[in-house]
Formats: structure tokens, sequence, C-alpha cells
């Protein structure tokens, strides 16, 4: 049965988690320059206490513990096998302010009024309840402590030429992941889902990232290659066929790509 406070995101269940992990790795190291830009524009200072929910392997958890070097972060994840990812990575970089925890936004069981800034990257598009769990982190928060989102949607993905298969694709993709309760166009939603936990200032901007800061075949490997590792049996042969169509895109010399990265924020009314 599957485990609905994961979400559409159920990593532990993954038959090859090594390619998973890589994924993981390539769309985390993909734009720290943009993750530190957002936590900067957010409010995000250096003694702050720091919920990272949905942490993954714990590689931004790592880069927010050095960002916030006076405060504390708290990496939250359902999955017990990245959260040991998140320890070995924890031990390498000698973080003594990082702290991995097991739990789920529904229920995270943490104290209220425990957080000063709470961080949500590519968690919400997999939840099957965005609006509850957005009020329990609400609930996490200190006052005027802030909830920032960070997340995508499939409508702001670009690429030039456009392949013949590429909608196709995409389309299979956004099918398959709301099959299992998520959500690829969750980006637009993250300033309703603020407001309706009750946060105030509620602000949204899109980011965008392309291929001229990643390079075409890094930015192909961050939107698309993940996408298969999700997508049912049935549904392999034809996909792995489009893919192979979009990849051919690399060939043509002015070729290019982008994504719409959506940020929002809001904040706890004192």
């Amino acid at each position: 049965m599957p485990d609905h406070t994961a979400g559409s995101y159920q990593f532990d269940k993954f038959d090859q988690q090594s390619s998973e992990f890589v994924i993981l790795q390539r769309q985390a190291a993909a734009a720290l320059a943009l993750e530190h830009k957002i936590w900067q524009e957010a409010g995000l200072k250096p003694d702050m206490q720091v919920l990272d929910m949905g942490c993954g392997s714990g590689i931004i958890s790592t880069h927010l513990a050095e960002y916030v070097r006076d405060g504390m972060v708290l990496g939250v994840d359902s999955s017990i096998a990245l959260l040991h990812e998140a320890e070995r990575l924890k031990v390498e970089k000698k973080l003594k302010n990082l702290k991995f925890r097991h739990g789920n936004v529904y229920e995270p069981g943490l104290p209220s009024g425990s957080f000063d800034f709470i961080y949500c990257r590519l968690l919400f598009q997999h939840l099957h309840e965005p609006e509850k769990a957005l009020a329990a982190l609400a609930g996490l928060l200190k006052p005027d402590g802030t909830v920032c989102i960070v997340d995508i949607d499939d409508d702001w993905l670009l690429l030039y030429p456009e392949p013949a298969e590429l909608k196709s694709f995409i389309s299979r993709s956004v099918e398959a992941q709301k099959a299992d309760g998520g959500d690829r166009h969750a980006g637009r939603r993250l300033p309703a889902y603020l407001s309706s936990a009750g946060l105030k200032d509620v602000k949204a901007a899109v980011k965008v990232i392309s291929s001229f800061e990643l390079d075409l075949k890094r930015f192909m490997q961050l939107a698309f290659d993940f996408r298969i590792e999700r997508l049912p049996e049935q549904d392999l042969k034809t996909a792995r066929h489009e893919l192979a169509d979009i990849y051919a895109v690399l060939e043509q010399p002015s070729a290019w790509g982008a994504m719409g990265i959506f940020v929002a924020t809001g904040k706890r009314p004192d």
C-alpha cells in the first residue's frame, strides 16, 4: 500500500536507488548560486533556526547549515535510505549545526513555534494534501517566521528547437505523477497555499534557469532524466523513444532550454 505521507515521491520503493541518488545530486548542485539568492531574498539570516522539510539526501541541508553558521538546521524526510545518506554527508562535512530526523510534513512531531525559517524545496509537487501540509508547517513557525517554498511548473519548461516528442513525453510524466497524487503544476498554486494557511506578506516570483548557465546537456539531464525513473512499466518503451528524440536536439548548434523555478514566501502573523 502506498505511503501517502510521502506523496508521489517514494525513494525507498525505487528499484534503481543508485541512479536516483545521481539524479538528486544533479538537481541539488544545479543552481546553488540561485539557491543562495533565494535564501537571501527570503530573509534567511546566519543565526536562525531552520527546518529543511523534505530534505532528501541532505545536500541542500548542508549548504543551509553553512549559510546559517551561527544558527541550527534540522532536516526532516520520510525516507530512511535518504536520511542515511544525509547523515553520511553531514559527517563528511563535519557540520555541528545540522541534525536529521525521520518524519513527514503532515505530522512533523516538532514543537510549535520552533523555527525562524522553513524551507521546502521541490516538495509540494509531490503532496496529496498541500494545504494540510502547509497548515502543519505554519504552526512550527515563530511569530514573524518565514515559510519559503521552491517548486516547479511544467508549463514553464522550454526547449528550442522543440522536439516533436517533447509535449508527449512531458504529458506522460505529468499524468504519471498525478496518478500518484502529485502535481507538476504546483508552482502556480504556491501563493494560494500560503494564503490559505493564514500566512501574511505572501509573495511569489519566478526565477529562470537556462542552458546558458548549466550547458545544454546538463540542463536536459536536470529537466528530463528523472521522469523516466517514475513512469509506470507500460509507458517505459515509448517514453525512452521519446526521450531519445528529445536528446537529438543536442546536435543543433543553436539549441537552448530554460525552466521556471517558482519561489513563494509567507510569514506567520505576530
